[in-house]
């Protein structure tokens, strides 16, 4: 009888010392608290997710209201401007003019003016032949705001003065003395290349070639 009883109380001591009963009985306890981490975990995630949104949601509306109020004033500034600005101001400026009076004194000189290069080099000065001339290669109108993509035809040979008048007429500001004229469209440069190459006399000479966009309210 006693043996009995105590080999029953021995097998409900057994019962919590078991490996596996012990774990399962842990999971069960702990099954309250890893539910309410899930749902403070969701909840969290679920916040930082709107939050996000929300920060994308002003960064788009901040956005848009830049760009409005970007238009607002290009449209403020551009609105009366001359629309043949590029061909009356950039394509008939004068290029090289310190090189053809240094040529014209180079020429008046009784040694030196039977020299066929400067005779060459003088005639296609003078003769205009070294000028920025410019062909539309694409046109755009959206939001009242017309853009037009310029591409120099072929490169002119310019020199140190002739980079200021070009980039005064273009940039629109004062640059030693030279300045933009009246009723300027908005020109963007959209590739600019400067750089010495040799003629058909073998001579280097600095070049120049450069895209612009205009940009006009309609």
């Amino acid at each position: 009888m006693l043996r009995s009883i105590l080999s029953n109380k021995k097998s409900e001591v057994c019962w919590f010392q078991r490996p596996l009963y012990a774990l399962l009985f842990l999971l069960i306890a702990l099954c309250p608290l890893g539910a309410a981490a899930f749902v403070y975990y969701s909840r969290s995630l679920a916040l930082s997710r709107a939050s996000i949104d929300f920060e994308h949601l002003q960064l788009h509306v901040n956005r848009r209201i830049f760009q409005e109020r970007e238009k607002r004033e290009f449209l403020n500034n551009f609105q009366n401007v001359d629309h043949y600005y590029v061909e009356k101001y950039l394509e008939s400026i004068s290029l090289l003019t310190s090189l053809k009076k240094t040529l014209e004194t180079v020429s008046e000189n009784p040694a030196l003016n039977q020299s066929e290069e400067i005779k060459s080099h003088l005639a296609r000065v003078i003769e205009e032949k070294n000028t920025m001339q410019f062909t539309e290669i694409a046109r755009e109108s959206k939001a009242n705001i017309e853009e037009i993509e310029l591409k120099q035809m072929r490169p002119a040979e310019v020199e140190m003065m002739d980079l200021k008048k070009v980039l005064a007429i273009v940039e629109g500001v004062c640059i030693d003395g030279f300045s933009p004229f009246p009723n300027r469209p908005q020109l963007l440069i959209k590739s600019f290349d400067l750089s010495w190459k040799k003629d058909l006399q073998a001579q280097e000479k600095l070049w120049l070639t450069m895209d612009i966009i205009k940009r006009e309210a309609i």
